[in-house]
């Protein structure tokens, strides 16, 4: 796993969040082929937007595995959706977004077939007064 070392605070509900990472991180696991690694990693950047700068800090968990097809993509984080799996109910990752959400934060996916999947988790850092 690497970590920035820059990473501002930011406010959450940590049994919530780990609940995130956890069904992010399975998932992940779940996709990859025996022997094949998954990378965690995390980063802080500012992004414009209309109403001035929106700090956010962006959670990327991503994996070898065999990746989701395109047409399949805008259906990950609906309910009851699996793809790939034998098994599941296929609620985690819309859990994981409702969690997220609930942090005024936000969940992407991108992945290729045959290349795996990145799933970012992405939330609002708390703005500094003193700089």
């Amino acid at each position: 796993m690497s970590l920035d070392d820059r990473l501002p605070p930011v406010a959450l509900d940590e049994e919530g969040m780990a609940n995130v990472l956890d069904i992010v991180i399975e998932n992940a696991i779940e996709a990859m082929n025996p022997g094949v690694g998954s990378r965690q990693n995390t980063a802080d950047r500012m992004l414009r937007s209309d109403i001035g700068r929106r700090a956010e800090m962006r959670i990327e968990v991503e994996d070898t595995g065999a990746g989701i097809p395109a047409k399949y993509l805008e259906k990950v984080f609906e309910p009851y959706f699996t793809y790939g799996k034998a098994d599941g109910t296929g609620l985690g990752l819309a859990l994981a977004k409702k969690i997220v959400e609930d942090h005024k934060g936000r969940m992407e996916v991108q992945s290729k077939e045959g290349s795996g999947t990145t799933v970012a988790i992405i939330l609002p850092v708390e703005r500094r007064t003193d700089a």
